[in-house]
């Protein structure tokens, strides 16, 4: 029995060989493929990790731009709250100084339309005077160089257009 199995052994040691160099090689890809399969992880891994603390960087950036901007729109909320105290009392201002302006005016037009009712009643009455005995001043305009003692200025109705 021994024999046999020395036999056996010899004549299956052979294909134990090949097996054993085709196990060893299939195994020596396996470990490639696990290798890259492993190396892969641990990319995805550490692009898993970079992300996360861009988006939580992220995170706390919008969060301190939320607390400026909160910031901003309260100081922004006075600043408003003060200007439109400002702009009422300049408004204020403007309107009395309106009324002010709105009196003087009345009274400047007011002067000006008496004195402009005194010219106009003094020249009135010398154009009145000045064609006392005429029709009309046109009346007196055509007899004024009879009048002046003026010689015939020879202005008058011509040929015509040539």
């Amino acid at each position: 029995m021994l024999r046999q199995s020395f036999t056996l052994l010899r004549t299956a040691r052979p294909s134990a060989m090949l097996l054993r160099t085709n196990v060893s090689q299939i195994r020596g890809k396996q470990s490639i493929v696990d290798s890259a399969k492993e190396t892969l992880d641990n990319l995805n891994k550490k692009i898993g990790k970079a992300a996360a603390a861009g988006l939580e960087s992220a995170e706390h950036v919008a969060h301190k731009t939320s607390d400026a901007a909160s910031e901003v729109a309260s100081k922004a909320q006075e600043h408003g709250a003060n200007a439109e105290k400002s702009v009422k009392e300049a408004a204020s201002d403007v309107a009395s100084k309106a009324e002010e302006g709105r009196e003087s005016f009345k009274d400047a037009a007011s002067a000006t339309a008496n004195a402009a009712n005194g010219f106009t009643n003094e020249h009135t009455d010398n154009v009145k005077n000045n064609f006392k005995g005429y029709s009309s001043l046109q009346d007196k305009g055509s007899k004024v160089e009879s009048e002046q003692n003026r010689a015939d200025d020879a202005v008058g109705p011509g040929p015509g257009p040539a």
